[in-house]
């Protein structure tokens, strides 16, 4: 079970050749779920191979601030709902679990709700659909470290680049993460799981 809450904003170029900038702030909310499999690859039971499955939803919001580009500002939210297969290898140690893997998924956007003219949408590759479907697949890297004295919460950092496997449109999603936050284990015995 994993629920992600992420905020931001960025400020780039215009997608035009004018010099001003676009700012741009988003919030996304995401739920996810699941079940894995995963079997002990050597006899220290320190290295495993994991499957999994689950399904995500839940919601992404943004707006483009008012500008000579977009006067009065825009927004572009929609929900969003997915079904995702995770394959991945991991170390497991009584201080550190490092995980190396990859995610499948296919992602449907929908109820999209946006303010872009018809013009600035194809200028920013943005839908005039209600909903899409796509695919991705996600590389992730993640470390959790525990302290001896603290062995049910730990520091966990990771990084996730994605890629869309059918790059038509911006949705919203950053292609590149990186994440630090914490880590907690609901069982201890034998110190690595």
């Amino acid at each position: 079970f994993m629920h992600s809450s992420e905020k931001g904003a960025s400020l780039r170029n215009s997608l035009t050749s004018r010099p001003e900038k676009i700012d741009y702030n988003y919030k996304r909310n995401i739920t996810e779920g699941g079940l894995a499999y995963y079997k002990n690859l050597n006899a220290k039971k320190s290295f495993f191979i994991e499957l999994a499955v689950g399904t995500g939803f839940g919601s992404y919001k943004a707006t483009e601030a008012n500008s000579v580009i977009v006067p009065g500002g825009r927004l572009y939210d929609h929900n969003v709902f997915k079904l995702y297969f995770q394959p991945s290898v991991y170390y497991a140690s009584s201080n550190i679990v490092v995980s190396v893997g990859g995610k499948f998924s296919s992602i449907n956007f929908n109820n999209i709700k946006t303010n872009y003219t018809s013009q600035e949408r194809e200028a920013r590759s943005i839908t005039t659909d209600n909903k899409l479907n796509i695919s991705t697949f996600d590389f992730f890297m993640k470390a959790d470290f525990y302290p001896a004295k603290l062995p049910r919460v730990g520091l966990n950092l990771q990084m996730l680049t994605t890629t869309d496997l059918q790059p038509n449109y911006y949705l919203n999603q950053n292609d590149f993460n990186v994440g630090i936050g914490l880590s907690f284990r609901l069982n201890t015995k034998g110190g690595k799981k």
